[in-house]
């Protein structure tokens, strides 16, 4: 602001310091040495000139004030407007900058007071040895390409390679010296943490404590790099900067399938794909030469962009929006630079004019934009996950293991199994109609040429919408899966059966539903007693959920309700796709006061989600039964046509699993059953029992059997493609303006792709574009880049980087704390061939890393934030690590790879209470175990993040997030004691607890070695010994208190794999031992070392 130049010289004067504080500069703030004369230009003298005077004598020429720029030295060394030079080399008192900066007089003195504090004498003194000592401007240390620095040569025994001989230097300076390494107990946890993300087991720390070779340790990081689990924990800092989340933003913030993304990123980072390639394929993946799958999905980097839905009709507006998080995004996480600041007006501080950020922004401007409202979206394809293989590979591991748990039946008990479970079924293919089979038929429909009930009670069907067209379903394979009979009804656009309201079509018990279907629609009823609009809600059972929010078209669901007039039950939603066109069996079970379940081809789906508890009974409703079409707003059926095939529906009066696994059975089987034993020949007799044997190949405990399913089903979703977003290109570019103060209705001047002009130049002889641009990026003299790179991978070992601004290396950015080891990391990450892996291998392989996080106070009062690296640096784990952690102490996370993203559980009716239910389904939690898989893959929604994601620090994601900050608050403390994650996972540390011995001491060591990788000391185990008992005499005093408190055993699942199995040996243990032990397990569960990486 420029004040009344009645009250200050006028604008021919050298206002010299005409500026606007953005934020006070502070001293502490750039490391330098103590005592030191030494003044630089770059880490001191820049620093306080860009916070302080850039703003108005900077780059930015709207802003510029007499036509003075202090970041040139050719301007600030020459005679002003008013004929004063502004900094005279070596006369500090006849420069106008000195005089203006001490000036006591208000109109004199700059910065003037409205814009802030003035400059401290240290400051000013600062400023007066620079003039003194020449005034010499240097290049900004970022912007000049690193070379590798001379390794300080230093007598110590201490070093364990370069990193540690920069470090011990720097600690020299400043009369400080490192500290012991570290107890390896907290070393094991520590890396393990770090490289991983998860603690390591009782056995792991064990194994590493009894390892005495030399290189012991470096033996254990090499196993912790090839872990799948690596590339998990380093997606999760990238997934940050990439703004991954599975909703599209803003206010709608509808579900967007992004995981494959993310999947791609955990497998890129496994298999250590080169920096400069993991960049080249997430900005231009998809105009490589002969674009693999991967590569295009890997461009979904820019495709998570917030995305506004709605009836808006500003869709150029967010288009634009979205092209401007591009370009902010790419410059924080590539250039380390603030480029957003130039969207509106030349940079104020670092050298990037405005034209310069739209030829940035037109590099990303020809990526289409299609359709309108809620269906605005940007490119996508379809494909398998990049992770399906290494998930397959572990399937096929777990598949084996739980095979081996099937006892096989002897050749005796295998023919009686087999001819019972023939007794059960034959009725069911043979005579349903027949009311003394294994479950009590209501009514069938065989469809195979006459539209009429057969049960019991036979009632008269209608079709509605045309005549009817049979069609022969003969099977012309034993192993097609194809309906019995003769024929089937194929459904026209618009046709459906309905039949008259009966009471025999109002069961209100339990309930089987079972069909044949052959379908394309992804939205359809397949038998409806459900018409919400008129109040007469039952039953029904269909496909894609009326389009309802939490369901998935072309996969089947089933409501349930107690109540006609409003909803009161369950609704359930499958995971397997039934709109493929083929023929499928499929069947719903609605058990009365227990669950719904969903069966495709005879198989129970594992997978299903459940919202809601399933009723006591059905209610009654008095609509029409409808077949192949349901209700919606007209009290007439019009809509949800299944606009295919149907044949043999049925109703069973009970819950029959008999009946739902009708479709497994192959076409030969059900013919060989359906023909009297005494008629059959020894071929089809075999058949039947071979056919037994493989589904049934012996006595399979419960959780085996669903376990296996579970498995089988997920081998089956790995195969098929999802959604993908992805980049394209137009085959016309846009044209690109500047953007008159960023508003997209202003455009100004034209421009052409381009980058900053301080930066190396683009190849002139090649398109500039995406790609062109991302091998820019890369190319070795690049002076950012690699910086940028290895400064995060520094601040994710040590809590903070080299240089603490990681997203500014610009001249507002904080000077680094050890510029030469940044170089010296950065040209070794290059000539490695940008080796990720082999960096995070240098950097934990240090003596710098393995130091004890302890430290004297006189060193924490030299150095307390640690920027000298003088102790190991502890810090609070990130979010997903708190969970993942006390999931992993309690034996039940699950170690899945990949997938789509799951719901552990959340506060009931969080998502309504927040309105966050018009354009989002609401949350349905994930079964087990994968509610139990790690914090990397729990359902990112923006507008509503997981609540313990966001009590922990973890960001939403709007933005490109590089630093999370670390609060310590009471909250916190609250969640971790009564978060229903959390209370399960005491409860089940618990059982281990007192599965594991019977005595009180060997049991506290196991929890803490469980928890914290280390035994209880002396004070500890009187300390958690005591308030044990004092637990046992609290809720033996209490009985209900202690059964509620301890709640029911948890189904833990064994940490080396992802299938949840009960606990076999149960602890017996009354309630109140359990009780007590949940409570001392809360307790661990919250210690501010167990969510603290040591």
């Amino acid at each position: 602001m420029v004040r009344n130049p009645s009250n200050r010289p006028p604008l021919r004067r050298l206002r010299v310091l005409s500026l606007v504080v953005v934020m006070a500069w502070s001293a502490a703030s750039v490391p330098t040495a103590p005592g030191s004369d030494v003044v630089e230009f770059g880490r001191d003298i820049r620093p306080l000139l860009a916070d302080r005077c850039f703003k108005c004598h900077g780059p930015d020429a709207e802003a510029r004030q007499a036509a003075l720029r202090l970041d040139l030295a050719a301007s600030a060394h020459e005679a002003g407007e008013s004929g004063e030079i502004a900094i005279l080399p070596g006369k500090p008192h006849e420069s106008e900058l000195w005089r203006r900066v001490n000036s006591q007089d208000d109109a004199e003195r700059m910065p003037p007071p409205e814009a802030g504090e003035p400059l401290t004498a240290s400051q000013i003194a600062q400023l007066e040895a620079w003039i003194e000592a020449g005034a010499q401007y240097e290049p900004h240390w970022a912007f000049v390409p690193p070379r590798r620095p001379q390794t300080p040569q230093i007598e110590s025994n201490w070093p364990r390679g370069p990193i540690d001989r920069f470090v011990l230097q720097k600690l020299r300076e400043r009369d400080l010296e490192p500290s012991p390494v570290a107890d390896r107990h907290v070393l094991v946890r520590r890396v393990y943490l770090d490289l991983i993300g998860l603690p390591p087991s009782i056995e792991e720390v064990e194994q590493f404590l009894a390892d005495t070779r030399p290189d012991a340790y470096e033996r254990l990081v090499d196993r912790l790099l090839a872990s799948p689990h690596y590339g998990e924990r380093m997606a999760q800092d990238w997934l940050d900067l990439a703004r991954y989340s599975d909703t599209t933003g803003y206010a709608a913030d509808r579900p967007r399938s992004m995981w494959l993304y993310r999947d791609w990123v955990i497998k890129s980072l496994n298999e250590n794909m080169p920096y400069d390639q993991f960049t080249i394929e997430q900005l231009a993946g998809d105009m490589l030469p002969e674009a693999s799958v991967n590569q295009r999905i890997a461009t979904g980097f820019h495709r998570n962009s917030m995305q506004a839905l709605g009836n808006n009709p500003r869709k150029e507006e967010f288009r634009v929006k979205g092209i401007v998080d591009r370009v902010n995004t790419t410059g924080r996480v590539w250039l380390g630079l603030t480029v957003s600041c130039a969207e509106c007006h030349d940079h104020k501080f670092d050298p990037i004019r405005q034209e310069e950020y739209y030829r940035l922004f037109a590099i990303f401007n020809n990526i289409p934009h299609f359709g309108k409202a809620l269906g605005v979206h940007g490119p996508r394809m379809h494909a398998r996950s990049p992770l399906a293989d290494e998930r397959l590979a572990q399937i096929e591991k777990e598949l084996t293991a739980l095979h081996g748990r099937i006892v096989p039946y002897g050749d005796r008990e295998l023919a009686e199994e087999a001819a019972g479970w023939e007794a059960r079924v034959r009725p069911l293919l043979t005579t349903p109609q027949v009311s003394s089979t294994s479950a009590p038929l209501i009514a069938h429909w065989p469809l195979d040429g006459t539209l009429d009930d057969r049960g019991p009670q036979a009632s008269k069907t209608q079709l509605h919408g045309g005549v009817a067209d049979w069609e022969a379903v003969a099977s012309t394979s034993d192993n097609e899966i194809m309906p019995d009979g003769e024929g089937a009804l194929r459904l026209g656009e618009k046709q459906f059966l309905r039949v008259a309201n009966h009471e025999k079509l109002a069961p209100s018990d339990s309930l089987t539903i079972s069909a044949w279907i052959r379908t394309t629609q992804a939205e359809a009823d397949i038998v409806c007693k459900w018409d919400s609009v008129r109040g007469q809600r039952s039953f029904v059972f269909g496909i894609g959920g009326e389009g309802e929010e939490n369901a998935t078209p072309g996969h089947l669901y089933a409501w349930v309700s107690s109540t006609p007039d409003s909803f009161r039950g369950q609704q359930v939603y499958g995971s397997i796709p039934v709109h493929d066109g083929r023929w499928h069996h499929v069947a719903m079970i609605f058990r009365a006061g227990d669950r719904v379940d969903l069966y495709v081809d005879g198989e129970r789906d594992e997978h299903v989600r459940r919202r809601g508890d399933a009723p006591t009974r059905l209610a009654a409703s008095a609509c029409d039964l409808i077949l192949g079409g349901g209700y919606s707003l007209k009290p007439d059926p019009s809509s949800y046509f299944l606009g295919g095939s149907l044949a043999d529906i049925r109703l069973y009066g009970t819950a029959s699993e008999d009946v739902a696994s009708l479709g497994a059975i192959p076409p030969d089987v059900r013919g060989a059953i359906s023909i009297d034993r005494a008629d059959r020949s020894a071929a089809q007799t075999q058949r039947i029992v071979d056919y037994f044997q493989k589904r049934y190949p012996g006595t399979v405990p419960e959780d085996v059997r669903r376990g296996i399913a579970a498995l089988e089903q997920e081998q089956a979703f790995l195969e098929r493609e999802h959604q993908a977003q992805v980049m394209a290109e137009m085959d016309e570019p846009r044209e690109t303006h500047v953007l008159t103060r960023g508003n997209y209705l202003a455009p100004g001047a034209r421009v052409e792709p381009g980058v900053p002009s301080f930066l190396p130049p683009l190849d002139v002889q090649q398109p500039v574009n995406r790609l062109h641009f991302a091998r820019w990026l890369v190319r070795a003299d690049h002076p950012l880049t690699a910086r940028v790179a290895v400064n995060r991978f520094w601040q994710h070992f040590f809590g903070t980087g080299l240089v603490r601004t990681a997203d500014d290396f610009g001249l507002q950015g904080e000077w680094p704390s050890h510029r030469e080891l940044l170089d010296w990391l950065a040209v070794e990450f290059v000539e490695s061939g940008w080796d990720m892996k082999a960096l995070h291998r240098e950097i934990v392989a240090s003596a710098t890393y393995r130091q004890s996080a302890a430290a004297s106070a006189e060193a924490y009062r030299l150095d307390p934030a640690n920027r000298w690296l003088a102790r190991g640096p502890r810090f609070r784990l990130p979010a997903e690590q708190v969970r993942d952690n006390a999931l992993a102490a309690a034996g039940l996370l699950s170690r899945k790879l990949g997938g789509p993203s799951i719901y552990p559980v959340q506060p009931a009716g969080l998502f309504e209470e927040k309105a966050q239910t018009m354009y989002h389904p609401v949350w349905i939690t994930s079964d087990q175990p994968d509610r139990y898989r790690r914090g990397v893959y729990v359902y990112w929604k923006r507008m509503n993040l997981y609540p313990t994601m966001a009590i922990f620090d973890a960001p939403t994601r709007e933005r490109c997030r590089v630093q999370r900050p670390r609060t310590n608050t009471p909250l916190q403390a609250l969640a971790l004691l009564n978060d229903p994650v959390y209370v399960e996972a005491a409860r089940s540390l618990a059982d281990l607890t007192l599965a594991h011995a019977s005595d009180d001491a060997a049991r506290l060591d196991f929890a803490l070695r469980r928890c914290l990788a280390r035994r209880a000391t002396s004070r500890e185990r009187d300390l958690y010994l005591a308030f044990l008992d004092r637990q046992r005499v609290h809720f033996g005093r209490q009985a209900e208190a202690a059964e509620a408190f301890a709640g029911t055993s948890t189904a833990a699942a064994d940490v080396a794999t992802t299938t949840a199995v009960p606990i076999q040996d149960k602890p017996d243990a009354d309630a109140v031992d359990r009780a007590a032990w949940t409570a001392l397990a809360s307790v661990l569960l919250n210690l501010d070392e167990m969510i603290t990486r040591p």
